[in-house]
């Protein structure tokens, strides 16, 4: 497998310190998207920062994908070992999260509870991960036929992102047409090929196909549309709203598959070795994660700085690695301490 080193896949050691940085910029875009005048300069920036890096999720799905469905997880293992320690990360981090926000903030018992229950805004990524780690026993039996993963990749693109997107967009012009659709497409019912799972399957081909120029290029050039489409579209649609719209930012619309399938291929193919320290950034990224969210807070709530402090064009790439730093800084400090790393960073 290209960038495989003793059992190492090396591309994702970039890939994943990579997306690391796109999450953050993600969240510091989204941080004035909504209360922003969509006619303004600003909200266009920060639409296009939104619009750049909106694969960072999907990609870290695929990454899983591609390493848990590659060889055999018993149960054992994956329930007292990976979904343990997703359990237990998300238990700790929640609650450090809504005590903090409990010295901010004069929060009632049920705004409590609320935050332990649901953990701050990036939180939802462990549950959405632990839920992918339960199917891996089902998902890599099919992925064992390659007629059968295609077949689930179809299904998924057809019914996990293609209807519901359109459905949703023809809901969004006013069309009786498409509340129907999405009625009918939720009667349906296959849940199963629908939200993250496909990227899931994904990752597992996509890092198994020796693809050629043609199609390399192909891959790419669909990542570019998706770009566009998601950035021209998102303006085009929240102009004609007077309001931000966010529907093509979804991480389950065609726009956003593309994007990601482009940034994966391009690390695949491209990224041959990677440096001791990017191995080590690599490891900590689940913490850096976890805790970069508290950087932002903070920064915006205590010293008052955020992407509206200069112009968000630079603000947001500024702060993005300023968060980034700190967060690596603080995960590569926690993941010293033996029980710390294994459960909960």
């Amino acid at each position: 497998m290209s960038g495989e080193q003793r059992g190492r896949v090396e591309y994702f050691d970039a890939l994943r310190v990579f997306a690391s940085f796109a999450v953050m910029t993600l969240h510091l875009a989204a941080q004035h998207w909504a209360d922003t005048d969509v006619s303004g300069a600003a909200w266009q920036a920060f639409n296009g920062w939104n619009s750049l890096v909106r694969w960072c999720v999907p990609v870290f799905v695929m990454i899983s994908g591609a390493l848990f469905l590659e060889r055999p997880v018993g149960l054992k293992k994956l329930y007292g070992k990976h979904v343990a320690r997703m359990a237990a990360a998300f238990v700790f981090w929640s609650a450090v999260y809504a005590l903090v926000d409990l010295r901010r903030y004069a929060l009632t018992r049920r705004q409590l509870a609320y935050e332990l229950l649901h953990g701050h805004y990036h939180m939802w990524f462990l549950y959405m991960i632990a839920g992918l780690y339960l199917l891996v026993p089902l998902l890599r039996q099919l992925v064992q036929s390659e007629r059968l993963g295609r077949y689930f990749l179809l299904l998924a693109l057809v019914f996990g992102f293609t209807l519901p997107e359109l459905t949703s967009l023809l809901a969004l012009r006013g069309s009786y047409l498409g509340g129907e659709l999405q009625s009918v497409l939720a009667t349906v019912d296959l849940r199963f090929v629908m939200g993250f799972s496909g990227y899931f399957v994904l990752g597992y081909f996509l890092s198994r196909r020796d693809l050629s120029r043609r199609e390399e290029y192909a891959v790419y050039a669909l990542g570019v549309l998706g770009f566009a489409a998601t950035a021209l579209g998102t303006r085009a649609l929240s102009l004609r709203a007077a309001a931000p719209e966010g529907l093509l930012y979804g991480y389950c619309t065609v726009n956003v598959l593309c994007e990601a399938a482009a940034v994966f291929t391009l690390f695949k193919q491209r990224v041959r070795r990677s440096p001791r320290w990017l191995r080590a950034f690599s490891d900590a990224s689940f913490g850096a994660y976890l805790v970069h969210a508290l950087l932002i807070d903070t920064l915006q709530v205590r010293l008052g700085v955020d992407t509206l402090s200069v112009s968000p064009a630079l603000s947001v790439p500024l702060l993005a690695a300023a968060v980034f730093a700190g967060a690596y800084g603080a995960a590569l400090l926690l993941k010293r301490a033996p029980f710390v790393r294994n459960w909960l960073v």
